[in-house]
């Protein structure tokens, strides 16, 4: 999921994230960036049939996966 967030918003999603994981109902990845970086894949350019695909600066996704792999890691 990408979201853009100020300062507070992403320190009291955070918190909230924080809270649940703690609590053992989720393991969560997270990676901030300042930018994002939009891809279209276009099958066929006569036709209206693309897929959008985003991501934060700096394979954000990537980022916030190893975030979780290792989070999970350390559980075992």
């Amino acid at each position: 999921m990408v979201l853009d967030l100020t300062e507070n918003e992403l320190t009291l999603l955070t918190a909230l994230l924080d809270t649940a994981e703690h609590a053992g109902e989720i393991i969560y990845g997270i990676a901030t960036s300042e930018a994002s970086t939009l891809t279209c894949l276009v099958e066929d350019f006569q036709s209206d049939n693309h897929i959008h695909f985003i991501d934060g600066q700096g394979l954000g996704f990537w980022r916030a996966s190893i975030m979780l792999k290792e989070k999970r890691l350390a559980r075992l």
